[in-house]
């Protein structure tokens, strides 16, 4: 069980023992009938039980901890279809995101539990990268032929380096739109282009509406910071006709 690479030399990928196929179309109609062909030849994780165990290598979310993945369920052994067994080996390709350091290691408590050999980053050099080399990313630009590209994903300075590899594979700096969150990218019969910024930020729900500012929140956490205490209490007290009431 581990994360899947990107694999650009290969037709057929198995995950979770189901025959994969990597497909490049140009049209809507082409689309339905891959996807047709594909389901005709998908058998039902039901099945599992024809293979050996041996035979079955299994690709599956949950590498960081995630509470409603199937990693997460099968180590929890609440699976419907698939159990974690004596002689089981789960590899997490993945590196621990900051943050989620304690749900991951709780997974792997419970998978050596279960019987299971883990690898993880921790104990072996086993980690692959989610992200694209610089020549996949070549070769995707390559494949579809953008007439505009758009580098959207990270920070300033890898979108500075993604629109530098499509300037490499021919993509005209004019039509490379490099925005940053809040910046308008519109589109008409002139063409594409940058326009100005509009307020961009996090919605936060308060319970009784949406739409709070993240400013008002914060002003909320930081009066949260500080120490408060009420107390409650009940006084007798008599009403119109004299009786005394608790």
């Amino acid at each position: 069980m581990c994360r899947s690479r990107q694999m650009t030399n290969h037709k057929t990928v198995w995950m979770s023992f189901i025959p994969i196929r990597v497909a490049i179309v140009e049209d809507l109609d082409e689309v339905r009938q891959t996807l047709r062909e594909a389901l005709e030849e998908t058998p039902d994780l039901d099945c599992i039980d024809d293979f050996a165990d041996d035979d079955i290598i299994i690709v599956t979310t949950g590498s960081q901890g995630e509470p409603m993945s199937a990693l997460t369920r099968m180590a929890e052994g609440t699976h419907k279809q698939i159990k974690i067994k004596k002689g089981d080996t789960v590899i997490l390709s993945s590196k621990f995101i900051p943050g989620n350091e304690r749900a991951i290691t709780n997974i792997i408590n419970k998978l050596y539990k279960c019987g299971a050999d883990v690898i993880y980053e921790k104990i072996s050099e086993i980690h692959v990268s989610g992200h694209a080399f610089q020549e996949e990313l070549k070769l995707m630009i390559n494949l579809t032929k953008p007439k505009y590209f758009i580098p959207i994903h990270g920070e300033y300075r890898h979108l500075i380096l993604h629109a530098r590899l499509a300037r490499q594979v021919g993509i005209s700096a004019e039509n490379i739109l490099l925005a940053e969150n809040g910046q308008i990218i519109e589109f008409d019969k002139r063409g594409g282009r940058v326009r100005e910024s509009i307020t961009t930020g996090r919605i936060l729900i308060d319970g009784k509406g949406i739409g709070v500012k993240q400013q008002v929140l914060h002003g909320v956490s930081e009066v949260s910071g500080g120490t408060r205490e009420s107390i409650g209490g009940v006084t007798p007290h008599k009403n119109r006709s004299g009786r005394r009431l608790i």
